[in-house]
């Protein structure tokens, strides 16, 4: 009898600890794997996301992955955060030809924040006709980071250091160091707009420009 008892508890035991091992691996999965949104050209990866449909907000935290595209204007924006916070300019599910960037009213990134823009400039003559397009790209990296959907431009502080390399231009990427800045992304700029402000306090500002000219000499 206690022969027979044994062999079922010995059973039993062999069947808990295969249920705490499958339970375990399950929560394992569900506690490390990364959670994904995507809707109208802007996609998430993060550890955790939160979505507010009545608020039109993502909030995402743990390894943040954000991209945001329009393939017909060839404009890009990838940004890793350890958190971001997004308000859309339209309510999920709204149909439109809003997509990318176009779609983002306000966007919040805490750091470390590393972004790349990627956008067309097109080429013209003394004339203003156009004679070709290449495509520049800025990099950035800050302690904090803000994009302003409405103003299209975006705000940076904390270390921070970009990176623009545009081929029409420099001969070399441009490097910008300071403590903050401000980068105009509005497409379609008017005459005196700036493309970059950068400021720093105790310590000047720092800009690195090697024009196309000046490296043919």
């Amino acid at each position: 009898m206690r022969h027979v008892y044994n062999r079922y508890a010995d059973r039993m035991w062999g069947r808990l600890c295969c249920i705490s091992w499958v339970l375990s691996a399950v929560l394992a999965c569900t506690s490390w794997a990364a959670q994904g949104y995507e809707r109208a050209g802007v996609s998430i990866e993060a550890k955790t996301i939160k979505l507010s449909r009545t608020m039109n907000r993502i909030e995402a935290s743990g390894d943040v992955h954000l991209s945001a595209s329009n393939p017909a204007a060839k404009v890009r924006l990838s940004a890793e955060a350890r958190r971001v916070t997004v308000t859309l300019s339209s309510a999920p599910g709204t149909s439109g030809s809003v997509r990318g960037l176009d779609s983002i009213k306000q966007a919040d990134f805490d750091g470390p924040v590393k972004m790349v823009y990627t956008a067309p400039k097109s080429i013209t003559d003394q004339a203003g006709n156009k004679t070709g397009e290449v495509l520049v790209t800025t990099t950035v990296t800050a302690d904090r980071a803000a994009y302003d959907g409405v103003q299209g431009v975006a705000t940076l502080s904390g270390n921070v250091r970009i990176v623009q390399d545009d081929p029409s231009v420099f001969a070399e990427p441009v490097v910008m160091t300071g403590d903050k800045a401000s980068i105009n992304l509005k497409r379609g700029q008017e005459a005196g707009d700036y493309d970059f402000k950068i400021e720093s306090t105790g310590k000047p500002s720092r800009i690195e420009i090697v024009p196309k000219q000046q490296a043919k000499q």
